[in-house]
């Protein structure tokens, strides 16, 4: 498997947006990937000798680095060395960083360009600060051998300041800041997944839902003018609940199918 990943069968070369893919990542590859970091999860001293002689998490991280733009790729390999780092397997710990040069390769990934001056954007930085973080928060509780690691100049001067300015702003944008372009004109920072911060999302979901489905004796007019719905042309209030207008006027069905208090359709006069 681990050879299939480095040297995958000959086939055509795939153009799209970000570029030319030769060769392209393939489904059976990012099916391997899976299964590695299935072994990998199995915690049995045997499976991970075979990772390591195998040389399987270098090849993981060089597709890793490889591909900028593959989401699937990158997910499944951050939870692999997740799993590793959050675990207490110190082989498997010092191949990542002895074997895989994982600090060196993340600090790189952060330089700026040579030409620009800029550090440029990839699909994979998101992904590459969380593994940081974890590396800083076990560094201060893990053995001597990884503090000494995350305590050398190349890491402290990245913990210190890319990595901290990046943090930085992604919490200001999680709290609704959108003004950081102050802050990162010369860093390039990834949101995390919009799965990882699921409340988010909800919380604008029932404020929509309180806007649409309230009531004025419910004591929401303050809220209607707070809020407003785009493409959704509300029509008054009345004694039966919101009335969102015909699908002439942008509303969301026509005045047979609104709802009334009873539950049954609402008929139109005439």
């Amino acid at each position: 498997m681990v050879t299939l990943l480095a040297r995958p069968p000959k086939v055509p070369p795939i153009t799209n947006t970000t570029g030319t893919l030769n060769p392209p990542m393939g489904s059976v590859r990012l099916k391997i990937l899976d299964t590695i970091y299935a072994l990998v999860s199995l915690s049995d001293p045997y499976v991970d000798d075979q990772i390591i002689e195998l040389r399987a998490l270098p090849v993981c991280l060089d597709l890793f680095f490889r591909y900028e733009w593959c989401n699937l790729l990158h997910n499944t390999v951050r939870m692999m060395l997740e799993s590793i780092l959050g675990g207490d397997r110190v082989a498997l710990k010092r191949c990542l960083l002895d074997d895989c040069g994982l600090l060196a390769r993340i600090v790189a990934s952060h330089d700026p360009d040579a030409v620009t001056g800029e550090v440029k954007s990839r699909g994979y930085m998101g992904h590459l600060r969380l593994i940081a973080n974890k590396i800083e928060q076990l560094a201060e509780s893990e053995e001597p051998w990884l503090q000494e690691a995350a305590a050398g100049e190349m890491w402290r001067t990245f913990a210190d300041g890319p990595l901290s300015m990046s943090n930085d702003i992604n919490e200001r944008r999680k709290l609704g800041d959108s003004d950081t372009s102050r802050d990162d004109q010369n860093l390039s920072v990834e949101l995390d997944e919009a799965s990882s911060h699921p409340g988010s999302f909800e919380f604008r979901v029932n404020l929509l839902n309180e806007q649409l489905f309230a009531t004025e004796d419910e004591g929401d007019a303050e809220m209607q003018d707070s809020v407003v719905l785009e493409d959704i042309e509300a029509g008054p209030l009345d004694d039966d609940g919101p009335n969102f207008g015909s699908p002439t006027q942008g509303g969301f069905g026509s005045p047979e199918s609104s709802p009334t208090k009873g539950g049954s359709p609402k008929k139109s006069p005439g």
